[in-house]
């Protein structure tokens, strides 16, 4: 009956031709011309096929419907009722919308319906506010307040029925944010067709509705004319002009808004919400981690894209909110194993037997235009027919597409409808504003350059020679984009993803550093502040806060540094409000980016003022004496040859060694030694909550830097009064033991001291002096000379003791710079050597620290200021252990110490040592957790106060209290214990925010440092010209592959897009992934004849040649480091090599030389 009826009406159609009607004001309107009336049949059925090419397969109607066939009842001519009837307007997909006015707009100019001003058809805007996952956004809340009151007219009254729509000022901002730009000629083209997606510049416009009001005079039409809401046009008499001109649509959300401190409170009672620091990648923003609430043998749960991170930034505490399953992402190494029937685990992570669910209908989710239906009044959602589902795999489904390549679609549809007819067309690139504007819902991680094109990711990408593979890109995949018969997955193939919904704590300091640029709008009431580190948000700065004709040269401060601090980022604006402090110099000087990494991590490096040393009773060490009555107080080791052992230039010595042999230690005729570790006493000349004080605890930590030093302490302090210099009288706090010559500990003592240093040495001269016993010692070593050699002898003794109880260390090479004189350029770069030197000092600080730990915890249980580190996290250790397996190597991770065991075979290996060696301790380093301060009163049990890699029960810092503060809180706390002193106001609580904040200054001072090496390292590179260094492979992509440099501590990526190949890499995605490359013959000096060029156009060649270089885990590979344009930053390359090459570059790696 319904296509008898369509049919029908067709025929009537084309039987009248052109049929012309009266306004109100008597002008003649004629219908569109033929052409036109079968334009939207035409493009309608056009994208039906697009998403459905099997037009016999779909139940969806083409054609022309009837009111009755669309709303399921017909309406008088006479009626004044709206059929808009919704409670609240909600918004569409933008292609829904567009097929649902192609239908209406069809509908009406095709029969000649020509209803009175009474009648009312829906009005289904653009989104103006952010869509759902689902599809439907918010509903209007200020909908009531829109319609028109106070009037009883019917013709006012039922043009402002709806304020949904978009008017003729919105217009334009609306489509170029949902729709690509195109070029002059394409936009032409799209104006003057004839096609109905231009109805967006005239018939859909309020005022040139074709059923709300009356028909548009059909010349004008044709030529395309815009007519804005509510406005009359001279060459359009047909309008009504009495509309009123609507308001704007409401401002875009681009971030959810917070939810309220109730909430939040609810939420994390009843585990609906949970909190954790948030950690951004560094190399990808848009990639963010928290500590899974289940535990460490669960993996993170990722938080993807800047909408999901909702304005939180590196570090904050946050409260996150967990998306539903669908949406979780597929670690596909388990998912290729659990399809082919090889997955090893036989429960989840929740401890349960691995299953696959059956997928019933209620386990399938529903789709948009569902939910959609949903809504929709009864009447209406009974005549339209749901389209069929079907389960494909979306690497070969394209009968459904994405919203992103439906709006492609429709944006384009007038260009590609004629182009199509000649046999030609191509979509478009996008713009990167409407890149970021259309939020995918396959969530993509796209590495570019900062000079590099954006481009869709779908879009065709041009190549040449020199860069065949275009934009890199490596997808994430969810659950939802997987065909049903895998939605019953385990668990333990999928990785949690949540959103953040509440910012707990904003620990992020908000300051950062970068460049000013002009708006590229135009704009001239703000500028554009671009921080360096990719972490942070882009700011806009007002007009007032700039630079002094900043907008006259933009170009002339482009190479000055600025400092900002990020003021506002609410949720409707897309970028954040900044305020801008002032220029830290040229970008082009070390001296000013040192200063904005200091800035960036929130460093404080003012000098210190009068008043903050007026707590000190001495301003100068001549002042200071010793009396008779601190001798009662102190025991006296001014006799004993002690030593200190630090880098070389240090000025800052906080700790002195001494020992001797002892012929009776336990009056049992036992021999051993005296051994003391001798730590200045700082508390002494620091008075607890002065202002000095103060300046101490909020720097938390000294920093070193090549060149530069960033005290804790003004120098009257660190220098002199409480410097261990040679020859000079100072206090301190010693531990003292008496060890036999096994390693026993017999006795222990622990108190205040008066030390005298005999000599002042460094870890390069005892190293040198222990290596070289032969050859003559230096002025300065001869006094102490025998005590370093018995030192050297029971430190290996006590060494190798800590290693079969269970000690596990990781090394990190670290490299070391060499300084003009007077300047901070550097001018050469070497490896730090790790002496033996360094071991011994390291191993005696670690006894003393044990041996305070436990009086600490024994006297003050409640406030002891502790150094622990939580085991590692099980799961992401789990997975390192079974990629180890996979490259033949087995670790054993039940221990520290059977991890420690494992390594050491590898170590001791020549032929892995610098190979595989590197690689393993580098992957087994990201399971570790950060060691943190911890007040052990608000412990839960003695596990938490433990130290993994040191395996001890409890530990702390007690040897450095000239640089780290925390040192100084357990000098105080053990000055107390032995009745020198009282903290009786101390609370536990206090000490928790000690501890919280030297655990953010120690992580800023680590930040900072590997910052400033990699400024350096980019100066040298750029001095040099170029740098080659040997790596070895930690990891591969389908596009990149990460190279660690043994010799440099550093890890870098390395871009397929940046070689010189004949075509695109082969990527392996197996357990064990490799990158095949095949490189330019002209660059291997390798002929290539015409059955070789043939096949390198081929997909699937396997031909292998002379240029062919296979990237595995744990292969050599030769790099070369080379500047770019940007200031200290460079590129990482890599040159072709054979097997026969990998000799070589082993004895490089074993040598010593850097350059």
């Amino acid at each position: 009956m319904t296509s008898q009826k369509v049919e029908t009406t067709t025929t009537k159609a084309s039987k009248k031709g052109k049929r012309s009607r009266k306004n109100k004001k008597g002008n003649k309107v004629q219908d569109p011309p033929k052409e036109q009336k079968e334009l939207g049949h035409k493009e309608l059925e056009f994208l039906e096929k697009l998403r459905k090419p099997k037009l016999s397969e779909t139940k969806t109607k083409v054609g022309r419907i009837t009111i009755n066939e669309l709303f399921g009842y017909e309406l008088p001519p006479t009626s004044n009722t709206a059929l808009n009837t919704y409670g609240n307007p909600f918004y569409l997909d933008p292609i829904q919308i567009l097929q649902m006015q192609i239908l209406l707009n069809s509908k009406s100019q095709h029969h000649g319906y020509c209803y009175n001003s009474g009648m009312f058809l829906p009005e289904m805007p653009l989104p103006t506010t952010r869509l759902t996952p689902a599809g439907v956004g918010m509903l209007d809340p200020e909908y009531d307040s829109k319609q028109y009151k106070g009037s009883n007219n019917t013709n006012e009254k039922n043009n402002s029925l709806s304020n949904t729509g978009f008017d003729g000022e919105s217009h334009n901002d609306i489509m170029n944010r949902f729709f690509p730009k195109c070029n002059q000629e394409q936009s032409k083209r799209i104006e003057s067709g004839l096609g109905v997606f231009n109805s967006f510049n005239s018939k859909m416009n309020r005022g040139s509705h074709p059923i709300r009001g009356n028909f548009v005079n059909s010349n004008n039409h044709h030529k395309g004319t815009q007519f804005k809401h509510g406005q009359q046009n001279a060459n359009a008499n047909a309008f009504n002009n009495r509309s009123p001109v609507t308001k704007n649509p409401p401002k875009k959300t681009f971030f959810v808004p917070y939810i309220t401190h109730e909430q939040v409170a609810r939420g994390l009672k009843n585990n609906q919400l949970v909190s954790g620091t948030i950690r951004v990648n560094q190399k990808n923003y848009e990639e963010s981690y928290i500590d899974n609430p289940e535990g460490d043998d669960q993996i993170d749960v990722l938080i993807l894209g800047l909408h999901d991170r909702n304005r939180a930034l590196h570090g904050d505490i946050v409260v996150v909110k967990f998306k539903d399953r669908m949406n979780w992402v597929i670690r596909e190494s388990l998912y290729q194993s659990w399809r082919e029937g090889k997955l090893s685990n036989s429960l989840d992570d929740d401890g349960q037997p691995i299953s696959i669910p059956p997928v019933t209908k209620n386990n399938i989710p529903k789709t948009e235009m569902d939910e959609l239906l949903d809504f929709m009044p009864e009447s209406f959602r009974s005549h339209i027919d749901k389209p069929e589902k079907k389960n494909m795999d979306v690497e070969f489904n394209k009968e459904s597409y994405t919203r992103f390549e439906l709006l492609n679609i429709a944006a384009k549809m007038q260009i590609e409808l004629k182009k199509l007819e000649e046999g030609t067309g191509i979509l478009c690139h996008l713009s990167k504003e409407n890149c970021i504007g259309i939020r995918k819902l396959q969530i993509s991680r796209i590495q570019h350059d900062d000079n590099e094109e954006y481009e869709c990711p779908d879009s065709p990408i041009h190549r040449n020679k020199n860069n065949v593979n275009g934009v890199r890109r490596a997808a994430f995949r969810t659950l939802n984009d997987m065909p049903a018969e895998d939605w019953g997955i385990p668990d333990i193939c999928l990785q949690k993803t949540a959103e953040v919904v509440y910012i707990k704590e904003e620990r992020h300091t908000r300051m950062a550093v970068g460049q000013l640029k002009p708006l590229s709008d135009g704009n001239k009431n703000y500028a554009l502040f671009s921080p360096a580190d990719p972490r942070m948000p882009r700011m806009m700065i007002p007009f007032d806060q700039l630079p002094d004709k900043f907008y006259e040269s933009p170009g002339d401060f482009a190479k000055f540094i600025f400092v900002a601090r990020l003021i506002e980022w609410n949720e409707k604006s897309q970028f954040a409000r900044g305020k801008l402090y002032r220029p830290i110099g040229l970008s082009t000087e070390v001296d000013s980016q040192i200063k904005g990494i200091l800035m960036s991590n929130g460093v404080e490096f003012k000098d210190f003022t009068p008043n903050s040393m007026s707590s000190l009773k001495y301003l100068t060490a001549d002042e200071f004496v010793i009396t008779s009555k601190d001798l009662e107080l102190r025991r006296d080791y001014r006799a004993e040859k002690s030593f200190s052992i630090d880098p070389r230039n240090s000025k800052d010595i906080d700790d002195l060694i001494h020992i001797k042999e002892m012929e009776n230690i336990d009056g049992k005729g036992t021999k051993g030694y005296e051994v003391g570790v001798h730590i200045a006493d700082v508390t002494h000349f620091l008075e607890a909550k002065s202002e000095l004080d103060e300046w101490a605890q909020r720097r938390g930590e000294a920093l070193y830097l090549t060149g530069k030093t960033i005290p804790m302490l003004p120098e009257v302090l660190s220098e002199e009064l409480c410097g261990l210099l040679k020859g000079l009288d100072r206090f301190a706090i010693s531990v003292v033991w008496k060890i036999t010559e096994n390693g026993d500990i017999i006795d222990e003592w622990i108190g205040k001291t008066i030390v005298q240093s005999k000599a002042k040495l460094s870890y390069d001269e005892v190293s040198y002096f222990l290596e070289n016993p032969a050859e003559n010692a230096c002025e300065e070593i001869k006094p102490v000379g025998d005590d370093i050699v018995k030192i050297k002898s029971l430190y290996l003794v006590l060494n190798e003791k800590r290693r079969k109880n269970g000690y596990l260390h990781l090394p990190k090479p670290k490299i070391t710079f060499t300084l003009a004189e007077n300047t901070s350029t550097p001018v050469n770069v070497c490896m730090e050597k790790k002496g033996i030197g360094k071991k011994i000092v390291s191993e005696f600080m670690t006894m003393a620290n044990c041996s305070v730990a436990k009086k600490l915890e024994k006297d003050y249980p409640k406030l002891a200021i502790l150094r622990r580190q939580a085991e590692p996290k099980k799961k992401i250790l789990q997975d390192t252990v079974e990629f180890c397996s996979k490259l033949g190597y087995d670790i054993d991770a039940s221990s520290s110490k059977s991890i420690a065991e494992s390594l050491d075979k590898i170590y001791n290996d020549p032929k892995t040592k610098n190979t595989v060696y590197p690689v393993l301790t580098q992957l087994l380093s990201k399971p570790m957790q950060m060691a943190q301060y911890v007040c052990a009163g608000l412990t839960m049990n003695e596990e938490e106060c433990k130290h993994y890699c040191l395996n001890t029960n409890t530990y702390t810092h007690f040897t450095s209290p000239i640089r780290r503060y925390a040192d100084i809180m357990a000098h105080r706390l053990l000055s107390a214990s032995l009745g020198h002193s009282k903290i009786s106001d101390l609370a536990p609580k206090h000490m928790e925010i000690i501890c919280k904040n030297s655990n953010e200054k120690s992580l800023s001072a680590k930040t900072c440092m590997e910052a400033c090496d990699e400024l350096y390292l980019g100066y040298i590179v750029k001095e040099f010209g170029k740098l080659e260094q040997i790596g070895v492979v930690v990891g591969i992509l389908d596009q990149a592959f990460e190279v660690y440099f043994p010799k440099l501590g550093i890890s870098k990526r390395v871009y397929t897009n940046r070689l010189r190949l004949s075509r695109d890499p082969i990527y392996d995605n197996s357990p064990l992934p490799q990158l095949t490359l095949i490189w330019d013959p002209v660059l291997m000096d390798t002929p290539v004849n015409k059955e070789s060029e043939k096949n390198t156009d081929d997909e699937n060649s396997t031909l292998k040649s002379s240029s062919e270089q296979v990237i595995k885990i744990c292969s050599l590979v030769k790099c070369v480091f080379s500047p770019t344009s940007e200031p200290f930053k460079y590129q990482t390359v890599i040159l072709p090599t054979t097997d026969t090459d990998i000799p070589a570059m082993i004895d490089e790696l074993n040598s010593e030389v850097l350059l």
